[in-house]
């Protein structure tokens, strides 16, 4: 220990002097004190003392102090938790003397080094309670907590319990690195193969159209089954809908198997695959799977009306017929009678017009609020086009038209174009466009612009606008069917005219959601995953909102209701509800803001985790693999006592003895405080003693 001060050495020799000129002038210089001399001078070496050693603190004196730690090795125990090794011939050895076992070793290793314990499977978390229940198994997201908790910590070594199998994370051995400290792996489960066979994978789509089919890959695998026969089927609400004998072949069997389904129902379908299960297999429960899919009825109608007869109506016809998701019919003005409410499209060609009786029906359709793509030519009233106030006004005194090509518009941000399809639509022939003045409103965006010869005059040739809730599509200039005879032409396909009709069409007949309060959440869960949900709540300008509360109802498979309250997050709604047992659930979603009751509800379908249950064989060769990497040894669970001392004859697991440079002010110092009170405190009593108090 030593001290230091940031003043020059000298400053030292005046604290002793003012000590010094304190004392005297205190005691000495009064001539007709009482004191003997032999009081005078005791009290005037405790006054220099007592004054000096305060002058001293006052230059912020520091005490500079080595201190020496020892820090004893950290040793990790890692047991695995999940589900796979209670399906071993050895599962009543895990749940019984194992687990003593494992007890015992962790108090032997805690009598010279500092232990702690973790248990992995679909997570890692402290504790030594072995359940063996997780449904998942990522022995990688172990090494890597192990790698970020313990940096710069002494740790001696790793004890890593398990039985090799891993389903979810990514292969445990590309984490062992250098930097690891030795792992000693417990070979747990059982690596024979054993009678077993499990639908291995499902391979499908999540999302499928009404009226549409669909297609489901299943892969089989089976060990020990050979010249076995069973039967594999698909069922929905407990009908069977399909079935197909597999006949296993070999002592490792496998195989993919197709089927084709009929999307005939809407909304969130539950399927059951089941493979027929033999006598004696290890394990009943991967012989089933399920999967949830969400059949949309998103068959979007379409109704295109036409001032007369024209090659443009048939191209649009053909182009959106070819798309499987819409519906599209075709009408002359005068002979549309539907309502216009159940379109979710609808193609105005050269309409309004200076037919009066036409333009009825423009009428009918505008007060609809229905979404509109207007199709400007020649036969186009301007004047009643204007009127519509429908986001694009022209104007114009002449009767002219331009022949006007496409120019893309970079700027354009609604949907996204491959560039290759704009580019073949730039080289396309010019369209018809009207001669006159053109004016949009501020929220309009070109997709493309007019250029006439090499003048590009800011002009639309299509352009799109939301006016209020509703969606409008122009486009200005007759002999669009131009376009798709030169795509095929030049690409033999109608493929880049395709694709501008769809985006177009698929743009506008998508409706403005008006919901004020909106909850979303995924189709489907695992039994093992938090299910979330995120709430929004709007007021009437559709400025986001989180004052009220939201309640949500949740319906349970077995009919049992459960009650909820969002947390407000910023402006926004948050639910965590956890995880949940195998089934589907309904949900319904209120509040109540400025006295108006909301609500929104939904489903969604929560499938069994069988990750555990698809691979049951023991990967001991890659907990070997781990050991060896790291010089550490694998042991099997019945030799487990012999680790403690393993590692205590594992010379480079040791104690770590460093020393640190402590800093501290001396007026911090408890000694300092208590030599100042008895140097004052013994001069009080001498001087009481003596009768100068």
């Amino acid at each position: 220990m030593s001290i230091i001060f940031d003043y020059k050495w000298y400053f030292f020799l005046f604290c002793i002097l003012l000590g010094l000129v304190y004392a005297l002038v205190f005691y000495f210089k009064n001539k007709d004190s009482i004191l003997s001399t032999k009081a005078t001078i005791t009290l005037g070496v405790l006054r220099f003392c007592s004054a000096s050693l305060l002058a001293f603190l006052f230059l912020s004196p520091l005490v500079k102090q080595k201190l020496t730690h020892k820090e004893k090795p950290i040793i990790i125990i890692g047991q695995d938790n999940s589900a796979s090794l209670l399906y071993c011939k050895d599962s009543a050895f895990y749940k019984g003397e194992y687990q003593t076992l494992l007890s015992n070793t962790i108090a032997d290793l805690q009598k010279d080094y500092e232990v702690h314990s973790y248990l992995f499977g679909q997570s890692t978390q402290t504790g030594n309670e072995v359940t063996f229940t997780d449904n998942k198994t990522d022995i990688s997201n172990f090494v890597d907590e192990i790698k970020n908790r313990y940096i710069n910590r002494n740790v001696g070594a790793i004890v890593l319990a398990s039985d090799g199998i891993y389903n979810s994370g990514t292969l445990p051995t590309n984490n062992i690195d250098k930097l690891l400290p030795p792992i000693y792996t417990i070979a747990m489960g059982d690596t024979t193969s054993r009678k077993d066979a499990t639908i291995y994978h499902l391979k499908y789509n999540k999302i499928a159209y009404l009226g549409n089919k669909f297609p489901i890959e299943i892969t089989i695998k089976a060990t020990k089954l050979d010249g076995k026969t069973r039967k594999l089927s698909i069922a929905k609400d407990g009908k069977v809908l399909q079935t197909k004998d597999i006949v296993y072949t070999g002592d490792r069997f496998s195989t993919t198997e197709q089927f084709i389904l009929d999307a005939d129902t809407k909304g969130l379908q539950h399927y059951t695959i089941h493979i027929e299960p033999t006598d004696d297999e290890i394990s009943t429960g991967n012989n089933y799977r399920t999967m949830t899919v969400d059949i949309i009825d998103n068959r979007q109608k379409i109704a295109i009306i036409a001032n007369s007869p024209h090659p443009d109506v048939a191209a649009l016809k053909r182009c959106i017929d070819d798309n499987e998701n819409y519906e599209v019919e075709s009408f002359l003005a005068g002979d549309f009678k539907n309502a216009a409410e159940k379109y979710n499209l609808i193609i105005l060609h050269q309409l309004p017009s200076n037919n009066v009786r036409n333009n009825e029906v423009v009428e009918k359709i505008m007060k609809a609020k229905v979404p509109v793509l207007f199709v400007v030519g020649e036969q186009t009233d301007l004047t009643r086009l204007n009127n519509q106030k429908a986001g694009l006004q022209i104007y114009s005194k002449i009767n002219k038209t331009n022949e006007s090509q496409a120019l893309y518009n970079k700027d354009f941000t609604l949907f996204t174009f491959p560039q290759e399809v704009y580019e073949k639509i730039e080289q396309f022939p010019p369209l018809s466009t009207p001669f006159g003045e053109y004016k949009t409103t501020t929220n309009a965006q070109n997709l493309f612009n007019a250029k006439i010869g090499t003048i590009t005059d800011g002009n639309p040739i299509i352009t799109f606008v939301q006016m209020h809730d509703v969606r409008y599509g122009f486009v200005v200039g007759e002999g669009i069917w131009k376009w798709a005879l030169a795509d095929y032409m030049q690409n033999n396909s109608h493929q880049n005219f395709n694709t501008l009709i769809d985006k177009a069409v698929m743009y506008l007949s998508l409706r403005v959601n008006k919901d004020q309060l909106r909850i979303t959440t995924q189709n489907s869960y695992r039994d093992n995953e938090p299910i979330i949900f995120e709430g929004e709540l709007y007021n009437e300008n559709f400025e986001p909102i989180n004052t009220p509360e939201i309640t949500l109802k949740l319906s349970t498979p077995e009919g049992n209701t459960k009650e909820y309250q969002f947390n407000q997050t910023n402006n926004n709604y948050h639910l965590n509800i956890g995880s949940m047992a195998a089934g589907k659930y309904t949900y319904t979603a209120t509040t109540t803001y400025n006295n108006k009751d909301l609500s929104a509800a939904g489903a969604f379908v929560v499938e069994e985790s069988k990750l555990e249950d698809i691979n049951l064989v023991a990967d001991h060769t890659m907990l070997n693999t781990m050991a060896t990497k790291t010089n550490g040894k694998l042991i099997y669970p019945k030799d487990i006592a012999q680790i403690a001392d393993i590692i205590r004859d594992n010379n480079e697991v040791k104690s770590v003895i460093y020393e640190e440079e402590k800093y501290s002010e001396v007026l911090n110092m408890p000694l300092i405080l208590v030599l100042i009170i008895m140097l004052l405190g013994t001069e009080w009593v001498v001087r009481k003693y003596c009768g100068e108090i």
